[in-house]
């Protein structure tokens, strides 16, 4: 009598295991899983959309960096005469003023005797603000 108990102990408490291991996951569970994942992608698409957009700025800054330094080598190049007819100059990074990105604005005045002083400031025309700004003199030899 006590091995039939034993024996019947035995298969209720396998019943209890087999049964505890064929649930599945319930709904409210797969609920909070998709929560879960769908904040880590909108944190993810969030962070990704900040990084072009400084992609995108640093890479009009850069743009804007090397047209005046373009611009500054060229007006290096004009002979020291023809400085003072740049004053009031505005000069755009492609010939059609409409279709440009960038806009830079010379000032040439004379600082001291035989002393010119030439300032250009880039503009960038899409965001309508200013990149940079350059100074340099230039002496009558």
């Amino acid at each position: 009598m006590e091995l039939m108990e034993r024996k019947r102990r035995k298969a209720s408490k396998l019943r209890r295991k087999g049964s505890a291991s064929n649930s599945g996951l319930t709904v409210i569970e797969v609920s909070i899983s998709m929560m879960i994942v769908a904040t880590f992608l909108l944190a993810s698409a969030g962070a990704f959309s900040s990084s072009l957009k400084t992609t995108e700025q640093a890479r009009r800054t850069t743009s804007a960096a090397v047209f005046l330094e373009t611009t500054m080598e060229d007006v290096s190049a004009q002979a020291y005469p023809n400085l003072l007819a740049l004053n009031g100059n505005q000069i755009f990074d492609v010939t059609d003023a409409t279709d440009s990105n960038y806009r830079v604005d010379l000032i040439v005045f004379l600082a001291e005797l035989n002393l010119l002083q030439v300032r250009a400031v880039v503009i960038d025309l899409e965001r309508g603000r200013e990149v940079g700004r350059l100074s340099a003199q230039r002496s009558n030899r």
